[in-house]
């Protein structure tokens, strides 16, 4: 699989044959999702709780994300909210660049994190 053969959310063309239908958000692919659940360092299984606790008790700027509404791309009680890492194991093992940050959205439903692409494929932060 090549990375850069994936086709990411907020770039995705709309004459992609693949949609996420479960999640009745057309722009998360299934293409994406299976491309990263097939690395075991792309899983992302905290809380958002556990991730904010985690955020302020780091002294290392590095280890803290960056978040936000997915705006337009906003599923109502589904999907509203995008957050990305740096220096998330997922980036080094999809052969990410140092410094680009792993993105996800979060199910509100479910409470799991979907994972959306890199930051650099995405343009978010």
């Amino acid at each position: 699989d090549n990375l850069t053969a994936v086709n990411f959310g907020m770039k995705l063309s709309s004459s992609s044959s693949s949609s996420y239908s479960a999640s009745n958000a057309p722009w998360l692919t299934e293409a994406v999702e299976d491309y990263f659940t097939q690395h075991a360092e792309c899983a992302e299984t905290r809380s958002w709780e556990d991730i904010i606790a985690q955020a302020a008790a780091s002294t290392h700027r590095s280890d803290r994300f960056v978040s936000g509404g997915l705006g337009k791309l906003t599923v109502m009680d589904r999907f509203e909210l995008w957050v990305c890492w740096r220096n998330h194991p997922c980036v080094a093992a999809v052969g990410g660049a140092v410094g680009d940050r792993m993105c996800y959205v979060k199910n509100e439903m479910s409470k799991e994190w979907h994972s959306w692409g890199l930051n650099s494929q995405l343009g978010l932060c």
